[in-house]
């Protein structure tokens, strides 16, 4: 067995959970990816992990997963980063109530069934950590996203209210990352997300929106930052409850702290102009 202190991290096709993986392997971490496409675990094959296939958003694929995470791991299973998600794009008014419920399934639903299969090995092993991955997003919205929003909000719900259960378990630390504007194909995947559907030159407007924000550059960052927040979460003796990552992230908690709402609301209207084109 491998006794390097073994993470089991999701949503590791590319982006985030792939540099991460890299990174924290770099590090001396014994990183366990998954990913829900044959192409992307052969990939990962290919670089020298073992990762495990699971669509997060499967009940039965993720009991799978954590099954077989436990067994690989055994007692040096130390860490859960739930980084697995997607964006679904739309106007609230216009989204169907399956398009949240798909949206909740992977972001939120599938992130607290797997938080719950892997958590009483760490309570057992009386010593772990749990990262969410949760966003800007989760305290602050963008137009247009508003089911990426909520899945984020509620996030943050479960982080938070996670942290205070397990006071009675100090070895155990349950840390929130928060990425900002990050180079990733989450825009992208949204836009073919929007593409799939495309229905009205309503959904145009919006999938010209989305291809913006997809192509845009200002103030990301590469996601080898998100790796190095969630090196600190796992290493710290007292990690973080959050983990800002760049600077429109850390602004953004500034001015949800100092400003009124309406006045925030201005601001964050202001920051998306090209989305106005797309409300009706």
């Amino acid at each position: 067995m491998n006794n390097k202190q073994a993470i089991l991290l999701t949503g590791c096709s590319s982006g985030i959970g792939l540099a991460s993986a890299l990174y924290l392997r770099d590090k001396g971490f014994n990183v366990i990816p998954t990913a829900r496409k044959d192409q992307d675990i052969e990939n990962l094959k290919s670089m020298g992990f073992e990762p495990l296939f699971c669509d997060i958003a499967c009940p039965e694929q993720v009991a799978q997963a954590a099954q077989l995470f436990l067994e690989k791991a055994g007692d040096t299973a130390y860490a859960l980063i739930n980084n697995a998600g997607y964006v679904e794009p739309g106007e609230l008014q216009h989204l169907k109530r399956s398009t949240l419920e798909r949206q909740f399934a992977t972001n939120v639903f599938g992130l607290h069934q797997l938080t719950q299969l892997i958590l009483p090995k760490l309570i057992q092993n009386q010593s772990g950590r749990i990262i969410h991955v949760s966003s800007v997003l989760g305290f602050v919205p963008k137009v247009l996203i508003g089911a990426y929003n909520a899945s984020k909000y509620a996030v943050e719900g479960l982080g938070d209210t996670l942290r205070l259960e397990l006071d009675h378990h100090p070895d155990i630390h349950v840390s929130l990352v928060e990425p900002g504007p990050i180079k990733t194909a989450i825009f992208d995947n949204a836009v073919k997300t929007l593409g799939q559907r495309q229905q009205s030159n309503q959904d145009q407007a919006l999938l010209d929106a989305m291809q913006h924000d997809s192509d845009s550059t200002l103030m990301k960052l590469p996601p080898e930052a998100v790796a190095k927040a969630f090196y600190h979460a796992l290493t710290a003796k007292t990690p973080k409850a959050r983990y800002r990552v760049t600077l429109p992230c850390k602004f953004a908690a500034i001015g949800k702290r100092i400003l009124s709402t309406r006045m925030l609301d201005k601001l964050l209207n202001a920051a998306d102009p090209d989305s106005k084109q797309v409300r009706t």
